[in-house]
C-alpha cells in the first residue's frame, strides 16, 4: 500500500491507486455535496414528520370532541325518553273512560250505538302498523 503526500498534510490512501490533488478535491466536493444532500433530505423527513404528526393530534383532537358531542346527546336522548315515559303515563292516568262517556252522553248527546249499526271486519294477520317498543 503506498502512501502520498498531499497538500495540507494530508495522506490518502487506496488500495487499488493513490489519489492526487485533482482527484482528492473531486472526492472531497463530492462528498460536502452528499453531506448537504443528507441533510436536506433529513430536514424534509423530519417536515413529512411534523405535519403527519399534527394532521394525526388534529384527527384526534376531532374524534374526542365528537365522543364528547355524543355522551351529550345521548345524556339528551335519555332524558327525553323518561319524559315521554311520564307524559304516556299522564295521559293515561288522564284518560278515564267513565269521563268520557258521561261527557259523551251529557254534553254531545250521545248513545251506544244499536246491533244493527255495528259492522265487524275480519282484520288482517299481517298489521301494517309499524309499533315502537319503550326500549329503543
Amino acid at each position: 500500500m503506498k502512501k502520498k503526500f498531499l497538500s495540507g498534510n494530508a495522506y490518502v490512501m487506496n488500495k487499488n491507486k493513490i489519489l492526487d490533488n485533482e482527484n482528492l478535491n473531486y472526492v472531497v466536493k463530492s462528498k460536502s455535496k452528499r453531506g448537504k444532500n443528507f441533510y436536506v433530505y433529513l430536514f424534509l423527513f423530519f417536515i413529512i414528520v411534523f405535519v403527519g404528526s399534527m394532521f394525526s393530534l388534529r384527527n384526534i383532537c376531532l374524534i374526542n370532541k365528537k365522543s364528547r358531542e355524543i355522551i351529550i346527546l345521548q345524556a339528551e336522548l335519555k332524558l327525553c325518553k323518561s319524559e315521554n315515559i311520564a307524559l304516556e303515563n299522564e295521559i293515561s292516568r288522564r284518560f278515564d273512560l267513565e269521563f268520557v262517556e258521561k261527557f259523551a252522553r251529557e254534553k254531545l248527546g250521545m248513545h251506544e250505538p244499536f246491533s244493527w249499526q255495528i259492522v265487524k271486519i275480519k282484520e288482517p294477520k299481517v298489521n301494517y302498523l309499524i309499533k315502537y317498543d319503550k326500549k329503543s
